[in-house]
């Protein structure tokens, strides 16, 4: 669809999703900018916005999207184009064992209200997500807890160019010190802009680190 429309309602696909499989390749690039309501828990094979879409997932209920895996790169956020999460209702995507993630472009994560809200972005095996040069990923207002979950090593990398941009949440490292969820690759930006959140330190490492408040 080129407006806001429900995940769930088969006709707002085409071709049309009558019964929806865990092979499913999902596209959003008609370059517009609009709400995906009703995210249910569900498995597809893909998931791409391109073509300086902007979306930005909703549901009514706590939901998985669980990205099984296929030929070539399962998650792809374009550059230009974005993959939100605002909502106050947890959503997760998660990308199981063997798939894989390519950020180009911008994801953020928020919750409307003022309750804090889980939203999770999570990966298994190692440099399974992989935040590109140019791209940015923003904890914004009312996440709550390591966005990047807390138990797979390394699975989450920011590359040279890239930014993470740190409003509100816990820290994105999740697992104690030494071992991390994220890794920060040199020439990177880890940018703290809440006056309210205490960065890890200890036993961390950072490329870039800026700190704006006002």
């Amino acid at each position: 669809q080129t407006a806001d429309a429900a995940f769930s309602t088969s006709t707002n696909w085409t071709p049309e999703r009558t019964t929806p499989a865990n092979s499913d390749i999902l596209v959003f690039n008609n370059g517009g900018t609009y709400n995906v309501t009703g995210v249910t828990t569900q498995t597809i094979g893909q998931l791409s916005v391109s073509n300086v879409t902007k979306v930005t997932l909703q549901s009514t209920a706590a939901a998985t999207l669980s990205i099984a895996g296929g030929d070539g790169t399962d998650l792809i956020v374009e550059a230009g184009s974005e993959l939100n999460i605002s909502n106050g209702y947890a959503i997760v995507i998660a990308l199981p064992t063997g798939a894989t993630g390519s950020i180009s472009g911008s994801m953020a994560f928020s919750a409307p209200g003022t309750t804090t809200i889980p939203h999770k972005l999570t990966a298994i095996d190692a440099s399974s997500i992989i935040f590109n040069s140019g791209s940015t990923f923003t904890a914004g207002l009312y996440m709550k807890d390591n966005v990047f979950g807390t138990t797979a090593f390394n699975s989450i990398v920011f590359t040279s160019g890239s930014t993470y941009v740190h409003i509100a949440g816990s820290n994105p490292f999740g697992a104690s010190q030494p071992n991390s969820v994220v890794v920060f690759q040199t020439g990177s930006l880890y940018w703290l802009k809440s006056a309210n959140s205490t960065p890890a330190f200890s036993g961390r490492t950072y490329a870039d680190f800026q700190f704006e408040y006002s």
